[in-house]
């Protein structure tokens, strides 16, 4: 719209760019494997990691991989990785061999008792049901909701897995909401107006939202 109503001033350059079909693809593209990772309040760090997984394997980005592997060092922690590992879908595949390592070494350090049913989850062996890992119930269920149906139905496996695991796989993949909030009650609270009761804050609050 702007090209056609500003024709004559715009470069023919960025004319080009701008009408260019297979960079708003791409674009595209990126945009929606880029959606976790921005500042939504339903993604978890699993729906983060995957994401930036994702990005270092897109071939439209390969000519700019060392900056993505860059931004991707700065982003994933340890705690990203040893989520994905524990992720029911593909508990971790797509990781790096040297990903899985440091996110094991972290299991390790949290406490040793936990690697062996780690193992035993990713094989899908006793005493995690078999059932469990049927796409009816692994594609269905969030990874933490999964995770605590094990701890109910699995008495063999270690609890402390299955704690770890629902805590990591619950955590939100920013702080976005949290600070949201702040924000909103920001306009509620001002220094004119800081003697607010609890019950009348809450509605403004409600009001606002």
């Amino acid at each position: 719209m702007i090209i056609t109503q500003h024709e004559d001033l715009i470069e023919q350059r960025i004319c080009n760019i701008i009408n260019n079909v297979g960079l708003y693809c791409v674009a595209k593209n990126l945009i929606n494997n880029l959606s976790p990772v921005t500042q939504s309040d339903h993604t978890s760090i699993v729906d983060a990691c995957d994401a930036w997984v994702r990005l270092l394997t897109e071939e439209c980005l390969q000519q700019h991989k060392a900056k993505v592997q860059k931004r991707f060092d700065k982003a994933i922690t340890l705690n990203h990785l040893l989520a994905y590992c524990l992720q029911p879908t593909d508990k971790g595949q797509v990781l790096t061999r040297q990903q899985v390592q440091v996110a094991l070494e972290l299991l390790i350090a949290k406490d040793p008792d936990l690697m062996a049913h780690l193992c035993r989850f990713q094989a899908e062996a006793e005493p995690f049901l078999k059932s469990l890992f049927h796409d009816s119930c692994v594609g269905k269920l969030k990874p933490g909701v999964w995770w605590t149906c094990v701890k109910k139905a699995c008495k063999g496996v270690n609890p402390g897995l299955c704690d770890l695991a629902i805590m990591l796989l619950h955590l939100p993949s920013s702080s976005a909401s949290t600070e949201r909030i702040f924000s909103n009650f920001g306009a509620i609270q001002t220094k004119l107006r800081n003697r607010l009761g609890l019950e009348k804050a809450i509605q403004a609050c409600l009001v606002l939202s």
